[in-house]
């Protein structure tokens, strides 16, 4: 199940079908939340908030969903357990700066998903610490 949400999540974010004239703005095409984006370590971890952030993730899914055109309550229901997985794991991470950053940056493609970006944030952390060797 796993490979099929990455691939999902591949597809979502590298969908060749999005429009010209948002290409800057949002290049996925993606239809805005209604729920506002939660920074992860901002979260307090208060009944409002873990509703906020169910219901950021419920509509992220709904869109990456309806992008690629796929209905399908299992791999529905599977991505968001994987959002909020994700999510949680971020309200641990220990670099403020590098995860602001990130976020900026996701924040450009329109696509905000806990997944990518926790995957983003770990490449970042493990990349720190790499030296080019010959």
């Amino acid at each position: 199940m796993k490979k099929i949400i990455m691939f999902l999540l591949i597809i979502t974010c590298f969908n060749l079908g999005y429009s010209q004239t948002n290409m800057l703005s949002n290049p996925l095409n993606l239809k805005p939340t209604k729920t506002e984006f939660i920074h992860p370590l901002d979260f307090n971890g208060s009944s409002k908030e873990k509703d906020n952030v169910i219901e950021y993730i419920e509509e992220l899914v709904e869109n990456q969903m309806a992008l690629i055109d796929m209905k399908s309550n299992v791999v529905t229901r599977e991505m968001e357990e994987a959002e909020l997985t994700s999510f949680k794991n971020l309200t641990k991470a220990k670099d403020r700066e590098l995860l602001d950053t990130l976020i900026e940056q996701l924040n450009f493609t329109g696509n905000m998903s806990y997944i990518v970006l926790e995957q983003m944030y770990n490449y970042e952390v493990a990349a720190k610490d790499e030296k080019l060797e010959w």
